[in-house]
C-alpha cells in the first residue's frame, strides 16, 4: 500500500544504498528516543481494541503502525507477559479483520496456538 511506503527504494543498487543510509540516519537521529517510550510493556498492553477501532488520540500520539500490525504487537506482548487470554483476544481480532494482509495469518494463528 502506498500509505505504508516510507522510503523510495530507487531503481538501482546505488539508489537502494542511499535509501539504506537515510534509514540508518533516521534511526540514529530519532529512533532510540521514539522506541524508548515503549520500555514499559504496559504502554503497549494498555491499548484496548476499542481504541484501535476508533483510532484514538493515544494511538495517533505515539505514531502507532497500521491497525493489524499494532494488534499483532499487542498480542505478542500479552503472550510474552503470560496474558494468554488477552493475547488470544487480540489475535482473534486480527484474524477477523485480516483483509488483504494474508501474510499475517500465520503470525496471528501462532499466538492462538501458544507459539510465536
Amino acid at each position: 500500500m502506498e500509505r505504508e511506503r516510507w522510503f523510495q527504494y530507487g531503481e538501482t543498487e546505488n539508489d537502494a544504498i542511499v535509501t539504506i543510509n537515510e534509514m540508518k540516519k533516521l534511526f540514529l537521529d530519532q529512533g532510540m528516543s521514539y522506541f524508548s517510550q515503549f520500555n514499559d510493556p504496559r504502554m503497549i498492553t494498555s491499548i484496548s481494541l476499542a481504541e484501535i477501532i476508533a483510532r484514538s488520540k493515544k494511538i495517533e500520539d505515539f505514531g502507532a503502525p497500521l491497525d493489524l500490525r499494532l494488534v499483532l504487537l499487542i498480542a505478542r506482548t500479552h503472550k510474552f507477559l503470560g496474558n494468554d487470554r488477552d493475547a488470544k483476544d487480540y489475535a482473534q481480532w486480527g484474524l477477523n479483520n485480516i483483509g488483504e494482509a494474508k501474510g499475517l495469518i500465520k503470525d496471528f494463528e501462532a499466538i492462538g496456538l501458544g507459539s510465536f
